[in-house]
């Protein structure tokens, strides 16, 4: 798989971890149809695509709802907190948050405090970090990243959001993040470079 697919499935996980907005569909569907010409290798994108088609007769305050459900408030216990900090720190805006601002700014970005450490804003990351030129800094950047933030936390979160999700979307989503991560784990941490 190129880099452009690599940026590309990156920017599409990101995306459908965010709030689903009135256009959310649409864009989900122009994100996820040109990964499916057969050169994304294993990955599980029928099933995501699928369910994103499942997602057109559904009204807009259903899928809000799940996905309020599952990422921002649902008592008495949130089923898949999409924060690093909650994961690894077991509360929101932890030592992850710091150290994710820090490490955007040296990279010459800027994030919501209290969306450093969200789900969606690692995986954008990481899209960025994957769009560079592959050179030493950056290579060892993306191996850094990958180890020490996205694969300290987001297989478990993922997991969760499969045996949590009630809308099949969410389940899909959730597999395809486990999947992509594991291929990236395998590129870049556990082959000899």
């Amino acid at each position: 798989m190129d880099e452009a697919r690599r940026v590309a499935l990156y920017r599409l996980l990101g995306y459908g971890f965010t709030y689903p907005g009135a256009d959310f569909v649409a864009q989900m569907r122009e994100r996820v149809r040109p990964l499916q010409d057969g050169r994304s290798g294993d990955l599980p994108l029928s099933p995501l695509l699928q369910a994103v088609e499942a997602l057109e007769g559904l009204p807009l305050p259903r899928l809000q709802a799940e996905h309020t459900r599952l990422f921002i408030n649902n008592f008495p216990r949130l089923p898949a907190p999409p924060h690093e900090s909650v994961y690894r720190e077991g509360r929101l805006m932890g030592e992850a948050s710091a150290e994710l601002l820090a490490l955007y700014g040296a990279w010459g970005l800027e994030a919501e405090p209290t969306m450093a450490d969200h789900i969606g804003a690692e995986l954008e990351f990481m899209a960025f970090l994957a769009a560079l030129p592959a050179e030493a800094e950056t290579l060892t950047a993306r191996r850094a990243f990958l180890r020490d933030h996205l694969l300290a936390w987001a297989p478990a979160f993922a997991e969760d959001v499969e045996q949590a999700a009630e809308l099949p979307f969410y389940r899909a989503l959730a597999q395809l993040l486990r999947v992509f991560l594991r291929q990236e784990e395998a590129r870049l941490l556990l082959t000899p470079r």
